[in-house]
């Protein structure tokens, strides 16, 4: 699989590279006023407007070379956020954004959902449906998480009794951590790991250093245990 795009603000535009054969493309970039802006009553802010060529990374298909705008959304609160749904509502359009596992202080680029392109617009309104989450995110006190060189993840349980149903949350990581890529959120489980036992994961779409470990559960599924990405 080739991952690769190309992002651009009114500041400096960047090519990420997540595999080597990727190659750079041209790009542009639209104002939006009036952001940033919060969405309406929550500390969810609406930070900027992006334009991304690349993949459409939305999905678990990485198939679709598209251009399409991209936001940024920055969690200003002390709560982790589950799931975010976004309207940014201008005169003649309306761009949708939809993000999952977003921690306390973290912003994402996410894809308009429709993936309409960038337009200069002045939007009216900043509305949306946010689910949170109150508990610590990056901590299990019963699990041990190291990453490997080899782009591996090393998880030890280090209590005397087995944990089950380990589910680990991952996104990737914008170069000198500006951001997350993507609302989605990629899902990596194991059934059982035994009282000391160490595990080594590969998941897929796993990006070595460039991804990261947003959310920890075990012993509580979500509703469907066979999604690899939220």
């Amino acid at each position: 699989m080739i991952l690769g795009f190309a992002i651009s603000t009114g500041i400096c535009s960047v090519w990420l590279v997540l595999q080597q054969d990727t190659i750079p493309v041209v790009k542009g970039y639209a104002k939006a006023e009036p952001l940033p802006l919060f969405v309406e009553g929550t500390q969810l802010l609406a930070e900027e407007i992006l334009t991304y060529e690349g993949e459409y990374i939305e999905d678990t298909e990485f198939g679709e070379y598209v251009f399409v705008t991209g936001l940024i959304l920055r969690n200003t609160g002390d709560q982790g956020i589950l799931r975010a749904k976004v309207k940014l509502t201008g005169e003649n359009d309306v761009l949708e954004f939809d993000a999952t596992y977003i921690p306390p202080g973290a912003a994402v680029m996410v894809l308009e959902k429709n993936r309409k392109e960038t337009q200069e617009v002045l939007f009216s309104s900043c509305t949306g449906e946010i689910q949170y989450e109150k508990r610590d995110w990056r901590k299990e006190e019963d699990l041990q998480i190291a990453y490997t060189d080899d782009n591996r993840i090393r998880i030890t349980n280090v209590t005397e009794k087995a944990v089950s149903d380990v589910q680990l949350y991952y996104k990737t990581v914008y170069p000198e951590d500006l951001f997350y890529i993507g609302g989605i959120t990629h899902c990596y489980r194991i059934n059982t790991i035994a009282a000391g036992e160490t595990v080594l994961a590969s998941p897929e779409y796993f990006a070595g250093k460039r991804s990261q470990i947003v959310y920890i559960r075990t012993g509580n599924a979500m509703p469907d245990t066979s999604k690899t990405a939220y």
